[in-house]
């Protein structure tokens, strides 16, 4: 616990410091847990449940409660009661009725947007070093003593916590947030699901869906995005497409369906210089990883090449598999990368400049044959090699 005390909002914003829970937190755990009396002073008691201030909390609900009434002045839809007890049970009880709002300030344990979100990055690093410096399951299970004693404290809210978080993942799922059918401006990628890959499951998509929104919620480039909603607009698997091992056929016969639609029949913003997709592989590496976890480093999909032409694949057959296109040293037309890159690294370098100039493919192709899984991550060397134990956040996302 030594390791993550000190990655806290409370402690990073600098309004405690970690020694004395750090010393004390066994005895306090041991007692919690076990029902006997304990004297917790206030100050440890608020560093344990790393919420803000009673005045930071109220400030938020009285924030919340000035936007929502403005916007039911406009409409018949009376405005919720703000304070916290009322809000906490709701999330428990009926968080499909939550605002948008009330979700994102649950999510953050009530603290302000700026300062939570800038305090991540201590926390991923904390569990990275935790992980490197013992296991993955001392790591997860040093997280679920945490939780346990915060429940033990604060039963409604830690409910309250985890079931706006829960109803989050769910909206994203029922808005179709993840595939975008409809013609509006937006920003990001044509994407095609191989049918027999699985990639249709509630559990992938949620996984999915999960993890891009944690990483708009800390990058930079997508903070600044200003082209309309985030999409990944789906593509329809072309009649008699191949979804067996060998790639450079498949994604040749890809390549021709998305010449065919790319230009007026795509939404405007979507990126028209690469495609994605989503075969066994990277459904595999979403829901297993490297270690059989659900690790968001280890998630990773194919990036296409729409105007690659190989002149030796006309003598060739259906083409290698993954693993010899891989270690081939001619750029074979595709590229892996990581799944949250998509909508910081990789979309700077794919994004068109004023000049229409981009990175192109073959040269993030050979930048991911020297990373992680040879997934691209960064143009950056010494970013190659990164990666966290993280579920939610990543590496190389807030450069």
């Amino acid at each position: 616990m030594e390791q993550l005390i000190p990655s806290f909002t409370r402690v990073q914003l600098g309004l405690d410091q970690p020694s004395n829970l750090i010393a004390h937190f066994p005895q306090f755990e041991s007692a919690v847990l076990s029902g006997d009396d304990v004297t917790i002073s206030p100050s440890d008691l608020s560093l344990l449940l790393d919420r803000p201030s009673s005045a930071s909390i109220a400030s938020s609900l009285a924030q919340l409660q000035s936007s929502s009434s403005s916007s039911s002045s406009s409409s018949s839809s009376s405005t919720p009661d703000y304070d916290e007890a009322t809000l906490l049970h709701r999330a428990v009880h009926t968080p499909a009725a939550l605002s948008s709002g009330e979700i994102d300030l649950l999510r953050r344990r009530f603290w302000p947007a700026h300062e939570y979100d800038g305090c991540q990055a201590a926390w991923a690093g904390a569990l990275a070093k935790l992980e490197s410096d013992t296991s993955e399951e001392h790591m997860v299970s040093t997280v679920a003593r945490l939780r346990r004693v915060r429940e033990k404290l604060a039963g409604e809210a830690e409910k309250a916590f985890e079931a706006a978080q829960l109803e989050w993942v769910r909206r994203l799922m029922s808005s179709g947030m993840t595939t975008s059918t409809m013609p509006r401006a937006c920003w990001g990628y044509a994407i095609y699901y191989d049918p027999d890959a699985g990639a249709d499951d509630d559990d992938f998509q949620v996984r999915v869906s999960a993890s891009l929104q944690w990483a708009r919620d800390v990058s930079s480039v997508a903070k600044n995005v200003q082209t309309g909603n985030w999409a990944l607009h789906r593509m329809g698997w072309p009649t008699g497409a191949a979804t067996d091992k060998h790639k450079r056929g498949l994604f040749e016969r890809l390549r021709r369906d998305f010449q065919t639609v790319r230009g007026e029949a795509l939404p405007e913003g979507i990126l028209q210089n690469v495609f994605l997709v989503v075969d066994r592989d990277s459904v595999h590496s979403v829901m297993n990883g490297s270690k059989g976890g659900n690790v968001c480093d280890d998630m990773w999909v194919w990036a296409v090449d729409p105007e690659y032409h190989d002149d030796d694949d006309d003598d060739k057959q259906e083409g290698q598999d993954t693993v010899q296109e891989q270690d081939e040293a001619a750029y074979p037309g595709h590229v892996r990368v990581r799944l949250q890159q998509l909508v910081n690294n990789f979309y700077v370098v794919r994004r068109p400049d004023h000049g229409n100039v981009v990175v192109p493919l073959e040269t993030l192709w050979a930048y991911a044959q020297k990373s992680y899984q040879r997934a691209f991550v960064s143009v950056r060397e010494e970013d190659f090699q990164k990666w966290v134990p993280n579920r939610d956040v990543g590496s190389c996302l807030r450069q």
